[in-house]
């Protein structure tokens, strides 16, 4: 029996009704589960940071406060008999040389063994300028004068009367704070970094701020042709 041309354009309308019907109901499903993994992605990344964020302030916490003692006690003794006090500290702590600078910028810097690096010479160094006029710095990774590897220096004044008289200075390997930062992100290709007020890089993972970019808001320009290297 044959059916009429009306009854084949109604079954024609009412398959693309049920097929247009299971095609939302697919869309609505696939924005939903979406939602669902972007806000558990979301959760996830929220968990990481904080637990980088509690790690690194824990660190700085851990050096600075061992630095801000020290430099209450070496503003009390002669600057001869500091030396074997940093020596001490250094051994018991994860900086590898501390040193008593004058605010000319130069001054000893003892490691954990003893060895004394004479006359060492700070004066270009932003993190002494700023702990010289009373602040504390974290410095980003130099090159270690010392050996091998990267290190940041952290420095805080050294209090007299109401004068800094000196500054003392923390050498730590870079290790220790972009270890924290290394944690992968986004699948690896996210990355953590820690920031100034002003929202520039003091200390990023390998994956951070490459190509010369050096402040949060720049990270627009990372990928773009006029900033990307071979």
């Amino acid at each position: 029996m044959y059916r009429s041309k009306q009854q084949i354009k109604r079954i024609y309308a009412i398959a693309f009704l049920v097929g247009g019907f299971f095609l939302v109901c697919s869309l609505m499903l696939l924005r939903h589960a979406t939602r669902q993994i972007e806000q558990v992605n979301i959760i996830h990344l929220y968990e990481t940071t904080t637990q980088l964020r509690v790690l690194l302030q824990r660190q700085l916490a851990q050096n600075f406060q061992t630095l801000h003692g020290l430099a209450t006690t070496v503003s009390y003794m002669p600057q001869q008999k500091t030396l074997p006090l940093h020596k001490e500290i250094s051994n018991n702590s994860n900086f590898i040389h501390i040193g008593l600078i004058a605010p000319s910028g130069r001054g000893d810097v003892a490691d954990a063994q003893g060895v004394i690096a004479h006359d060492v010479d700070f004066s270009e160094e932003d993190s002494f300028r700023t702990a010289l006029a009373g602040g504390t710095a974290l410095s980003p990774p130099r090159k270690n004068p010392y050996g091998p590897g990267r290190v940041i220096y952290c420095t805080v004044p050294v209090p007299s009367d109401d004068h800094v008289s000196h500054v003392l200075i923390g050498v730590s390997k870079a290790e220790v704070f972009l270890n924290i930062l290394s944690t992968p992100l986004f699948n690896a290709k996210g990355f953590a970094g820690l920031i100034d007020a002003q929202g520039r890089f003091i200390l990023s993972s390998d994956l951070g701020p490459a190509n010369g970019v050096e402040s949060i808001f720049d990270l627009g320009h990372m990928m773009s042709p006029t900033t990307m290297r071979p």
